[in-house]
């Protein structure tokens, strides 16, 4: 009897590829995209606009310097402080010495023309003013204004301090004692509210002498602060003591200002200063002061 032969296993079809040319190109597409993107994916290259910040070299702070100031090119000039009580010299630029003078004293006045150059000072020169001209001859000072200089709103005050503010500017010039006034090429006696210019203006002294000089045995300039604590005022004044005792005219500069000097001015040292030392040694002075708190001493000289 013949024997059945096994049935042998059936070999499956090979699958036909469903990846036809499009299938191809996606291929291609995907890696490409994927050479492109890998830099960026592994931190190779940053991804645009989602770079990381660059961090930049930190610079040191350095607070601005302040500007030079060459006091050998400086004078002050004087302007009323903020109640026209008193003078207040600013030292403003005018030039050294090796320019000629007349240029000096133009500058001069063009300053107090111009007005202060900062805020609590009052400007004490009529607005629309003119220079016409500025001679020397010798120690006097021609000034030739224009007619604008009478033309202030003040009485015989401020008339007179309009004169005063310019000759006590005008002399602190080297060689220079006298200011002559002359209005638009003319020579007057007087000006509106009868102040005198018929002849040379002289310094008469210094800044801010008054009749209320109190009685002592010497006489100077002290510097007191104005009002508002900004700004140095020179004040001929008595104190008791020898002139040449430089401790006796820091114990009056020390000492509250009388009146009147008091309704405007105040000492530059605050309430328990006290001189422990004042001595002086060829040109050198050693001053040692006291106060109960010194670190704070000078911190609340305003009022």
């Amino acid at each position: 009897m013949a024997k059945k032969r096994k049935k042998e296993p059936e070999q499956p079809a090979p699958k036909q590829s469903t990846c036809g040319p499009g299938c191809i190109v996606f291929l291609i597409v995907v890696a490409a995209l994927a050479f492109i993107a890998y830099p960026y994916i592994t931190g190779q290259k940053p991804i645009p606009g989602f770079e990381k910040p660059q961090s930049k070299p930190v610079t040191p702070y350095e607070p601005p310097s302040s500007p030079v100031v060459d006091y050998q090119k400086c004078l002050p000039v004087y302007y009323y402080d903020g109640d026209a009580q008193f003078f207040v010299p600013i030292h403003l630029p005018i030039g050294d010495e090796s320019l000629p003078i007349n240029v000096r004293a133009k500058r001069i006045l063009e300053k107090i023309v111009a007005g202060p150059p900062v805020d609590g000072l009052m400007k004490i020169i009529p607005d629309g003013t003119k220079i016409n001209s500025v001679k020397i001859d010798g120690d006097l000072v021609i000034v030739d204004l224009s007619k604008d200089i009478t033309s202030y709103g003040g009485g015989s005050a401020w008339e007179r301090g309009i004169v005063r503010s310019i000759v006590l500017s005008l002399t602190e010039l080297t060689g220079i004692k006298r200011v002559q006034f002359m209005i638009d090429g003319e020579k007057r006696d007087y000006l509106p509210q009868g102040t005198i210019i018929e002849y040379p203006v002289s310094r008469e002294g210094g800044p801010n002498t008054n009749e209320y000089l109190p009685e002592g045995k010497s006489s100077g300039y002290l510097y007191y602060l104005e009002k508002s604590g900004r700004f140095l005022v020179p004040v001929y004044w008595a104190w008791e003591g020898d002139e040449g005792d430089p401790a006796a005219k820091l114990k009056a500069l020390y000492s509250n200002p009388t009146p009147p000097l008091s309704h405007s001015l105040m000492s530059p040292a605050p309430n328990g200063m006290r001189i422990e030392k004042c001595e002086i040694s060829g040109n050198e002075l050693t001053l040692v002061l006291d106060h109960q708190d010194f670190s704070t001493a000078f911190v609340n000289i305003s009022p």
